[in-house]
């Protein structure tokens, strides 16, 4: 977990790693993360009146989007940059309009009641939850040709209703009904998984 504030924008390469010319050693920052690690962006901490505008608040937030958007993360060798691949899974909390890091996927959080106590959850319990996601995990879900046809035949009607939509959408669209269907143990995706996602999709967008 990173934390986005006023502070941590406004110091230099905070977030993008960058040579020291007099230790002749690259300098670290928090970006610089083992291959596969979920990367939670909290960036709660910001307000309207943070001043983003710097230099160094520029050159951190680029960094961030880079990795968030492109999966790279860019060293500062003075002269030039360098961009080496990263491979986080990215999650981002902001408050709602002051979004700062640029997400593929936004959802709309709303807490209904007081949150469950994981008070008397047991071992096993745990045990189980790590099995589940495991068995997901390693599911080689397929997509066969005829949800492939019915997801092509959706996004076309959607892009005429809606132009915002591109084919990367599609992408994410077969994305989550994979995630779906690996969820449900299914060897390949199935209509109600489809079905399922688009009613996510439209949830989401509300």
């Amino acid at each position: 977990k990173i934390e986005i504030t006023p502070e941590s924008l406004a110091r230099e390469n905070e977030f993008k790693p960058r040579k020291d010319p007099e230790k002749n050693r690259l300098m670290m920052c928090q970006l610089q993360l083992p291959k596969g690690l979920v990367l939670l962006i909290d960036e709660t901490k910001m307000n309207e009146c943070s001043n983003v505008s710097a230099v160094n608040c520029t050159k951190n937030l680029n960094s961030i989007n880079l990795v968030v958007q492109k999966q790279y993360l860019s060293y500062d060798f003075i002269v030039y940059d360098l961009d080496f691949p990263a491979e986080q899974n990215c999650i981002i909390l902001t408050n709602k309009g002051l979004g700062m890091s640029k997400a593929q996927i936004n959802v709309n959080l709303f807490r209904n009641g007081q949150p469950k106590s994981m008070k008397g959850t047991n071992e096993e319990d745990f045990d189980l939850w790590r099995y589940y996601i495991q068995t997901a995990r390693l599911n080689d879900c397929q997509i066969d040709a005829k949800i492939c046809n019915i997801a092509k035949k959706d996004w076309v009607e959607s892009r005429q209703i809606d132009k915002s939509i591109t084919p990367n959408c599609l992408n994410n669209w077969l994305t989550i009904a994979k995630l779906i269907a690996k969820s449900e143990r299914h060897a390949n995706v199935e209509l109600a998984d489809w079905q399922k996602m688009k009613e996510l999709e439209k949830k989401r967008k509300k």
